[in-house]
C-alpha cells in the first residue's frame, strides 16, 4: 500500500513538472539563444546550419515571395539568397515572447546591414516566429514570417 501511494505521488509530481509552463524569462532565454545562432549563420553565410534551425516540415513566409515549405527547400532558398547578398551586421530586437514549453511565439524586429554587389543597405524587418520543441529538447522554427518594416 505504501509503495502504491509513493508511486502515485511521484507520478503526480512528475506529470506536473512535464506540463509546467516555462516562465517568461525561460521563453526569452530560448528565443535569444536561437536568435543569436540565426545571426551567426546569416553573418557567416552558412545556409546548411541555418536550415537546421528549421523543423523538417517548417514553413518560411518571405517578404514578397510565396511560401517555402520544408527544411530542404528552406536551405535552397537561403543558399540562393546568400549567393547575391552578404549579411554584415544583424541585431534582433525581440518585442514579445509567449507560449508554453512545447511552442513559443515570438515577434520582433531585426536590423540588418546587407551588402548586395558593391552597395551596403541598412534595413529593418518585422517578424513573427513560432518555435517548436523537438524530441531532443532543442527548439526549431516551425513558422518564420517577415516583411520590411516601413516605419524604420
Amino acid at each position: 500500500m505504501k509503495t502504491t501511494f509513493f508511486l502515485a505521488a511521484a507520478l503526480g509530481v512528475l506529470s506536473q513538472c512535464a506540463t509546467k509552463e516555462f516562465s517568461g524569462e525561460d521563453l526569452k532565454r530560448i528565443a535569444k539563444k536561437n536568435n543569436d545562432a540565426l545571426g551567426r549563420f546569416f553573418m557567416t553565410g552558412n545556409a546548411d546550419s541555418l536550415a537546421l534551425m528549421y523543423g523538417e516540415q517548417a514553413t518560411l513566409c518571405p517578404n514578397g515571395d510565396d511560401f517555402v515549405k520544408g527544411r530542404d527547400n528552406i536551405r535552397k532558398f537561403w543558399a540562393d539568397d546568400m549567393k547575391t547578398t552578404k549579411t554584415l551586421a544583424m541585431e534582433t530586437e525581440t518585442i514579445t515572447v509567449s507560449g508554453t514549453r512545447e511552442v513559443i511565439y515570438e515577434t520582433g524586429r531585426t536590423h540588418l546591414n546587407i551588402q548586395y554587389g558593391d552597395t551596403t543597405f541598412q534595413t529593418t524587418v518585422k517578424y513573427c516566429n513560432v518555435w517548436r520543441e523537438q524530441p531532443d529538447g532543442t527548439y526549431r522554427l516551425e513558422v518564420d514570417i517577415w516583411n520590411r518594416d516601413k516605419s524604420k
